[in-house]
């Protein structure tokens, strides 16, 4: 996605390093936000999934999710 569509958004070139830095950043600002906003949520409002799990068995973790949703 970087490759394609972040020159769209630039003034310059970035080099691999800059544009890097800023998927990082952006990774750990959305991160900070989930984590904020998952602590208002009430238990039975959430479910995560790991990817391995949904990889895996992906009809049974859909099941699981549709269940815990009820």
């Amino acid at each position: 996605m970087a490759d394609t569509t972040y020159g769209y958004s630039y003034l310059s070139t970035p080099t691999d390093e800059e544009v890097n830095r800023f998927i990082l950043e952006q990774y750990e600002l959305l991160f900070e936000s989930y984590i904020e906003g998952r602590a208002m949520l009430p238990p039975q409002d959430l479910i995560e999934v790991p990817f391995a799990q949904l990889d895996r068995d992906p009809e049974g973790t859909l099941r699981g999710i549709y269940s815990h949703f009820g």
